[in-house]
């Protein structure tokens, strides 16, 4: 980040490379935090500490979430992502601030590190079964 910040101060980029430092600044900025956030979590866990605010979520939602953040991954490599979601599903009780971080990426990128591959439909079923029992 200090790299893109150090030629953002010098002002000699492109329009375009400068959107796109901002662009690269903010998403690891972001990403920062949520490591922070994380390590805190941690020391919250270890002290005995952490709260976690359980609340009934839809399941839906939360896997429409998760495939929404492989779409991009899929048609990269040309693949067609298809939504099949029972809309009658029970409601889950989670923690809404920690659910989407987490079992929502599990579900995104399945469990060979945010990839996108074809994959037999009923290995995934079972895998997106097993993640929300987990929950």
């Amino acid at each position: 980040m200090l790299g893109w910040v150090r030629l953002l101060e010098g002002g000699e980029l492109t329009a375009d490379r400068g959107r796109h430092a901002l662009e690269v600044i903010s998403r690891n900025a972001t990403l920062q935090a949520r490591l922070i956030e994380d390590i805190l979590d941690l020391s919250r866990i270890i002290a005995g500490k952490l709260e976690i605010e359980r609340r009934p979520l839809l399941v839906p939602p939360l896997v429409e979430t998760a495939i929404s953040g492989g779409l991009p991954a899929a048609e990269g490599r040309g693949l067609q992502l298809v939504r099949v979601i029972a809309r009658d599903l029970p409601p889950i009780e989670a923690d809404a601030k920690r659910l989407p971080e987490d079992r929502a990426m599990a579900l995104a990128a399945g469990y060979g590190g945010y990839c996108v591959k074809p994959v037999d439909p009923r290995q995934l079923l079972r895998e997106v079964e097993s993640v929300l029992r987990a929950v």
